[in-house]
């Protein structure tokens, strides 16, 4: 019954992107997406606004960036805040596929044509029963439903809007969260790319500055984009100077959550190829797996977290350069040549007295005090501006380096997390191991790393201790053993399943190189200088191999 209503429900979401945008005719792409910033403003203050004021304000940027999501556990499902004709068609939608609660006033005003004289008591017996069952078992989501809202939006006439498509998907997933029966159907990696292209910010064409000046910022004549998805920015004097494709943040953080929660939902089939490919969703994953929500992730050496902040600054560096390219003033560009002169020009000679050149001394330097206090009213309003609008922007390239998430979207993360309990799929998952690249390399200094997170993990999760490598049992026995175990009953109560690990891995149960890997860490701390250590590590040894035959 599910296959059966799961493809009803795609022929009824095909109908509803190509019919309802001609019944309700909603604005051009291009001028929704250049007002993301104000409708987002509504959205957040639309109670508190003043009248005239809010509406008029135009957007710093490319907008205010949107980070609520009915995902992150504190936006209702009437946060959205669109035109009127958006507005309509996302009810609409809402109630024919079932994503409306069945006892709402949502359903009923969608089913009656007045509502104030019926209530959810009109439906029969039957008709409460019908609603409920699709409701309950109709409302899966497959990899066809997804494409019919991706391609909606690719169309050139008609479809819906890029942020509309977001929203519904986003209704479609928390649809499908724990304690549902729905199921996210999901296997095509495609889509995980594909998704990326609805948050695309594509800047407007603006008129060049013929202002002379090699330090002018404004010589661009035009920002375009090539049949390839790439921004080209074309200068007067001929040279060609490349701007990457830009995303507007908000979005792509919502949009990178949803890939998470399909990373999940098929570790296998997606999760796999993001973790090779994506970056920012392996660094995502790493955090979910580990509980260790933090930049760089706790995987980490002092090498590679320098690495990877070195990394944050350069896209950061480059957005901010950007954001000076599109969205500096042009007037601002001319101020920054040369200010006029207003200078009292001094006359020397014996006729003027050391009283009037004192004088002409003091204004002069009020005058140059003036002048500098208007520079740095000027350069801080810049600043700010240019502070403002970067954070309007974002590189898009999913598969450039990981970025680190901003504090608007800790709530998303950790909200689909506790949704979908990714941290115990990623944990429990063995193909592929998450658990086991998370931890990375089988060094002594990475599983000193991970063992304050890893502790809690195989607390939690016992059988996760077969799948550690030989390091990694062996070094948190040695602990258990030392005075660490003292203080962490956690610990101490996980030695005796760690010691049978140890003691399997000892006697090749997992192979010769397990063998070797396991005996060598306990050998080269049975030489260690620290009496503590040499201790613990006798005492692994003698109870692990304490029932081998002679």
């Amino acid at each position: 019954i599910n296959k059966k209503l799961t493809s009803i429900r795609q022929i009824v979401l095909q109908w509803c992107v190509t019919a309802l945008p001609h019944v309700f005719p909603i604005s051009t792409k291009e001028d929704e997406d250049s007002s993301l910033g104000e409708s987002s403003s509504r959205g957040v203050k639309r109670g508190n606004r003043q009248k005239g004021l809010q509406t008029k304000k135009a957007p710093v940027g490319a907008g205010t960036p949107v980070f609520n999501s009915v995902l992150d556990g504190q936006t209702t499902a009437d946060f959205y805040d669109f035109d009127l004709s958006t507005n309509k068609i996302l009810k609409i939608m809402r109630c024919v596929l079932f994503l409306a609660d069945p006892d709402s006033q949502e359903l009923v005003s969608f089913l009656f044509s007045s509502s104030s004289a019926h209530s959810v008591d009109s439906f029969t017996h039957d008709q409460k029963y019908q609603i409920r069952f699709c409701h309950e078992y109709g409302t899966d989501v497959s990899d066809e439903m997804i494409w019919v809202l991706l391609k909606s939006t690719a169309t050139t006439s008609g479809g819906i809007s890029k942020r509309l498509a977001i929203c519904l998907i986003e209704l479609l997933f928390m649809n499908c969260r724990q304690g549902r029966t729905s199921k996210l159907r999901l296997t095509d990696c495609n889509i995980a790319w594909e998704i990326y292209n609805l948050v695309e910010y594509k800047p407007q064409k603006y008129t060049p500055d013929k202002s002379p000046g090699p330090n002018n910022l404004d010589t661009y004549s035009e920002v375009g984009i090539d049949k390839g998805g790439n921004d080209k920015a074309k200068q007067d004097d001929g040279l060609n100077q490349n701007i990457p494709r830009l995303a507007y943040p908000g979005d792509w953080w919502r949009v990178t959550a949803l890939v998470l929660i399909m990373c999940g939902v098929s570790p296998k089939s997606i999760g796999s190829k993001m973790w090779e490919s994506h970056p920012t969703l392996r660094a995502l994953i790493k955090m979910t797996t580990s509980g260790r929500y933090k930049f760089p992730t706790a995987d980490c050496d002092e090498e590679q977290k320098e690495i990877m902040r070195q990394s944050e600054t350069r896209a950061r560096d480059q957005e901010s350069k950007i954001a000076e390219m599109l969205f500096l003033p042009k007037s601002t560009a001319r101020k920054k040549e040369k200010r006029p002169n207003n200078s009292i020009p001094h006359h020397g000679g014996s006729r003027v007295s050391a009283r009037q050149r004192q004088k002409q001394a003091k204004i002069l330097a009020r005058q140059r005090e003036q002048e500098a206090a208007l520079a740095l009213a000027d350069a801080q309003r810049i600043k700010k501006m240019l502070r403002a609008a970067q954070k309007s922007i974002m590189l898009w390239d999913p598969e450039s380096t990981a970025r680190k998430p901003p504090k608007e979207s800790v709530n998303l993360i950790l909200s689909v997390d506790e949704l979908f309990s990714l941290s115990d799929i990623f944990r429990l998952c063995t193909d592929p191991d998450f658990l086991l690249q998370t931890i990375g390399c089988t060094s002594r200094s990475s599983i000193d790393r991970a063992h304050d997170w890893l502790i809690p993990v195989i607390s939690s999760h016992p059988g996760t201790i077969d799948r550690l490598p030989p390091s990694a049992s062996c070094f948190l026995l040695i602990r258990a053993y030392g005075n660490e175990g003292d203080k962490n009953n956690q610990l101490l109560e996980l030695s005796a399943p760690l010691l049978r690990h140890v003691s399997d891995c000892l006697t090749g149960k997992f192979g010769d190189a397990d063998a070797f890997l396991a005996a060598d860490l306990l050998l080269a701390d049975v030489a260690d200088p620290e009496a503590d250590r040499r201790r613990c590590a006798r005492r692994v040894l003698q109870e692990a191999l304490v029932d081998i035959d002679a």
